[in-house]
């Protein structure tokens, strides 16, 4: 150094650099370090201070650029397919004890997960923004493509613009399509968010977290799922329904009378309803009998079932074996890339037939509702009208919940309707779900049918007091805490109450009198009304519901009901009518099941609340009523501008990254150049790197020892003693454990920023 405080950067990168150059140049300049350029190492040689050297250029002179006597080492480096083909090709050992400067979030997985540089900060800094262009309402409408992806054969055909320079004006409804991912794109990437255009992109990693809310993103290895999207983006707005019947269509992975899932029960409810109103409501909906073995048992084509028209449609011939594979990483919080998660969409209940049908008869209906959002029924049907589609998600907290292909389905959807208030708050807090049609309408429920409670207890011998569950007999169902917290009351009070279990499903449950538990199976519709009439309460152990349909019923026939309190659904619902009480574990779910019987006044007064409750909001004719209103107050506008105005806040988003990366590489370097923190102690921005890097971990136990034999051997024993559960435990557990620590280290590092950013 020249004796002085103030630092020096020199810069050895290519004029045609991305445009960093300029970028580094001005920033450095601004912050008061004397900026030196120079052409390579031999021209840097002697130059003190901070060294910003080019990847490639490096290479080319490695040895040059070892033995630069530079106080500190950035290497700028860009992504590039060949380093994943053949990594020890390329000297990536210069990048121990350095400062890699990377741009987007391939590189950053690339050298962090295979090169594993010794010692080296990853330093995260967005390719510079572009200047916007003029959108106006004439002209036609354009679909710019990257210009050296111009030949690209996913293009073939397409009437696509070559991006070469930065037009003055563009026509709405323009937007761009990226069929492959190289750095190159970022020029035109910056330029839509800074004009405020919508983009086709592939859904690699950097994309999902700058473009997620103002792109369609694609399954990168699949040009059927690249021309989807495109379809999705160029669709136009149909016209308003007019006239007094609306033209629906209930979307559903199956439909069989009485045996379905909640969901599945819900859109047969509605289409009854809405028929009952004076609509038409048809079901489309697969063959199956089961979501387990995927069937097509039901026979093809239309049939009226309680005045609904019903049409089968044969599912697809689906990969069991795979499907799962991927369902237990998700289960188990691994994260899956865009093309696994589609890989499991494609995989589920999905009926190409269903899809077609929907395609070749778009105009014959005004809305396609599609229950639930979880299924290829929902996801891939949806793309052939996306301008006429609605999601009824029922979602809870579940894994699959979070899938970001899901998600961002949900997104550009014509709109969202929800079954409560909790399930939106869900949706749009947690999920992060953005989509300006987002609505409470509720489920309808029976409310006219009385249960006999005399008839009920005749029939199947029960007497006393009982508590009942009616639900599938399933783990997901918290039938399990729900029969060991039972027995464990039963075992320290001696109570004489009984459990009586209603429905079926994979989940084995048997009689059990020395803890007064009654499995009574799957029932006819009246014996389950006469059940909920003869009650002491309902249980609903489910953490999982959107709604719980069985609640209302039980409320229906004026009986209190007790919830697991860890259900946002039967929270929202218990707290608004006090129709009943919440538990968390044994011990509250004992003094909820003692309260109730012991105070009889307080739980009829509990179920009076909740028959009012549902009569109020939950009959058919007011839902029927809350889904019309939604659909006339739907905003309606083109998917273009919706999701272009998502772009250009992504770019303001962009904008800031940029400044704020450079900021704080630009304050520790400074330290380090003039020597103003201690030598021996790290900086924070090092320490956050190694927390980062330590965050992620499997268990390889062949790793563990140094005899390899011992390790394989372990894991073998490992998975022979876990192969008969149901879950793995252990992967679980892995599954949690690394899931935390990433979000922990996320969560150290924003805190970091934010204090470093207020001060």
């Amino acid at each position: 150094m020249d004796g002085t405080l103030t630092p020096v950067v020199t810069l050895v990168l290519p004029e045609t650099g991305h445009g960093l150059k300029k970028t580094y140049q001005a920033a450095f300049a601004d912050s008061g370090w004397i900026v030196e350029t120079a052409d390579g190492p031999e021209a840097a040689a002697g130059k003190d201070g901070l060294l910003i050297a080019d990847f490639d250029m490096a290479a080319t002179h490695s040895a040059a650029f070892l033995a630069a006597p530079c106080a500190m080492l950035a290497l700028d480096i860009h992504y590039k397919a060949e380093f994943f083909r053949d990594p020890m090709a390329h000297p990536f050992h210069l990048l121990d004890n350095a400062v890699a400067l990377v741009h987007d979030h391939e590189t950053r997985e690339f050298i962090r997960n295979v090169v594993r540089p010794v010692n080296c900060r990853l330093v995260m800094i967005p390719y510079p923004n572009q200047p916007p262009s003029i959108i106006e309402n004439s002209g036609p409408r354009k679909i710019y493509a990257p210009a050296p992806l111009a030949g690209h054969p996913w293009l073939a055909g397409m009437d696509v613009e070559p991006f070469e320079s930065i037009p003055e004006k563009v026509s709405a409804g323009s937007f761009v399509v990226v069929p492959e991912y190289i750095p190159e794109t970022w020029k035109l990437i910056h330029w839509a968010m800074a004009t405020g255009l919508p983009a086709v992109l592939p859904g690699t990693v950097s994309f999902q977290k700058t473009c997620f809310y103002g792109a369609l993103l694609f399954d990168p290895l699949s040009e059927d799922d690249f021309i989807a999207k495109i379809g999705v983006m160029d669709r136009p707005i149909p016209a308003k329904p007019s006239g007094p019947s609306l033209r629906l269509a209930m979307v559903t992975p199956r439909h069989e009378k009485q045996t379905a899932g909640g969901a599945e029960n819900h859109a047969a409810r509605l289409a009854e309803s809405f028929t009952a109103a004076g609509h038409r409501a048809d079901i489309l909906t697969t063959r199956t009998t089961s979501m387990l073995d995927w069937n097509n048992n039901l026979p093809e084509g239309a049939e009226m079932v309680d005045g609904v028209m019903v049409r089968r449609f044969a599912m697809d011939n689906l990969e069991a074996t795979e499907y799962h594979r991927l369902g237990h990483m998700i289960n188990t919080r691994r994260e899956l890339d865009w093309t696994e998660q589609t890989e499991f969409l494609r995989l589920g209940i999905r009926s190409t037939a269903l899809d077609e049908y929907i395609a070749a008869h778009t105009e014959d209906y005004d809305y396609f509702f599609f229950v639930p959002y979880l299924y290829g029924t929902a996801y891939w049907a949806s793309h052939r009208a996306p301008e006429k589609s609605l999601l009824i998600p029922c979602y809870h907290r579940e894994p699959e919940a979070t899938l970001k292909a899901l998600n961002q389905n949900a997104q550009w959807m014509t709109g969202l309707m929800f079954n409560t208030a909790a399930e939106l708050k869900l949706a749009r807090e947690e999920l992060k779900i953005h989509n300006p049609n987002m609505m409470v309408v509720g489920v309808g429920v029976e409310t006219s049918e009385p249960g006999d409670a005399v008839r009920f207890r005749a029939k199947f011998g029960l007497e006393g007091e009982f508590i009942l569950y009616v639900g599938r007999f399933q783990r997901e169902k918290g039938l399990d805490d729900l029969v060991n917290q039972f027995k464990q009351y039963v075992d320290e009070t001696g109570s004489k109450v009984t459990l009586a279990l209603v429905g079926r499903g994979d989940m084995q449950v048997t009689d059990d009198p020395a803890h007064n538990i009654r499995v009574l199976g799957f029932l006819a519709e009246q014996d389950k009304l006469d059940a909920a009439a003869a009650c002491s309460a309902l249980a609903l152990p489910s953490i999982r519901e959107s709604f719980s349909i069985v609640m209302m019923e039980a409320w229906a026939q004026g009986r209190p009901v007790i919830a697991a309190g860890r259900c946002d659904a039967a929270r929202e619902h218990i707290y608004t009518c006090q129709g009943g009480l919440l538990y968390d574990d044994a011990k509250e779910l004992g003094l909820c099941v003692d309260r109730i019987v012991n105070d009889k006044p307080a739980a009829d007064e509990m179920g009076r609340r909740g028959r009012e409750y549902v009569k109020a909001n939950f009959q058919s004719t007011t839902i029927v009523e809350n889904f019309v209103n939604a659909l006339e107050g739907m905003s309606r506008e083109p998917l273009t501008s919706r999701m272009g105005r998502a772009m250009a806040a992504a770019g303001a988003h962009q904008d800031n990254s940029r400044k704020n990366a450079l900021e704080r590489f630009m304050a520790e370097a400074w330290e380090k150049v003039t020597l103003t923190s201690p030598l021996a102690e790290e900086s924070i921005q090092e320490i956050l790197a190694k927390v980062e890097d330590f965050s992620d971990f499997s268990m390889n136990y062949t790793e563990f020892s140094h005899r390899k034999a011992v390790g394989g051997v372990w894991s073998k024993f490992r998975g022979a003693v876990t192969r008969h559960l149901r879950v793995n435990y252990l992967d679980i557990m892995e599954g949690k454990q690394r899931a935390f620590n990433r979000e922990a280290a996320n969560l150290l590092r924003r805190i970091y920023e934010r204090i470093k950013d207020g001060a």
